[in-house]
């Protein structure tokens, strides 16, 4: 029987000092930074377009630059940027191509792994659910000085032949997630990490 689960993820923008005193935002991924505004991030970053009308999270944080063109282990990914006001809370690589079947999406997932592990050295977790090839998940966690990297596929098929693969790459500050560790919650199998949700139940 598939596993129903729900991806949910908070972040909020951090900032780190640099060594001559003066603030410096946390860099978060391939040139966006947690301090950027919208206005920045669409003029410094290739591909940074403004989607409409925009997605939103819960409590009403909105995506307001969508980066197309991103590159992550040999894979291309949708980088999804969220405000709460003016400030850029989260942001979220999804895959671009999400109709992979397990086994590839699943190769996908190592490869991301590995330029993740690359860059960052191991995760300081990792789970693995692949008892249903049918809906196989995989989570794997990193702290890094001032961010937190969450990388997770979850896959399901309809019955039909066809797949949705769900592979996101979450860039977060540490200090969001001290004392803020996933828990299972009421809602039927999901997980809740803070007070904003952000994922896709099935």
């Amino acid at each position: 029987m598939s596993r129903i689960r729900c991806f949910l993820v908070v972040l909020l923008s951090a900032t780190l000092p640099c060594p001559g005193g003066a603030p410096h935002a946390q860099a978060l991924f391939d040139g966006v930074d947690a301090g950027m505004s919208m206005e920045q991030l669409l003029a410094s970053v290739p591909g940074a377009v403004v989607p409409e009308p925009p997605p939103s999270l819960h409590p009403g944080d909105l995506e307001r630059v969508r980066i197309e063109g991103l590159q992550l282990g040999g894979h291309g990914f949708i980088g999804h940027a969220y405000y709460r006001g003016d400030a850029l809370s989260q942001l979220t690589l999804s895959l671009a191509h999400r109709d992979l079947p397990p086994d590839e999406a699943l190769a996908a997932y190592d490869a991301v792994l590995a330029e993740l592990v690359a860059r960052h050295g191991p995760p300081s977790r990792s789970e693995d659910f692949l008892d249903d090839p049918q809906a196989p998940e995989r989570e794997a966690r990193w702290q890094v000085p001032g961010l937190g990297i969450t990388l997770l596929y979850i896959g399901n098929s309809d019955g039909r032949g066809g797949y949705l693969s769900l592979l996101n790459v979450v860039f977060k500050p540490l200090a969001e997630e001290t004392g803020r560790q996933a828990r299972p919650s009421a809602c039927g199998g999901c997980v809740r990490m803070g007070p904003v949700y952000a994922g896709a139940c099935r």
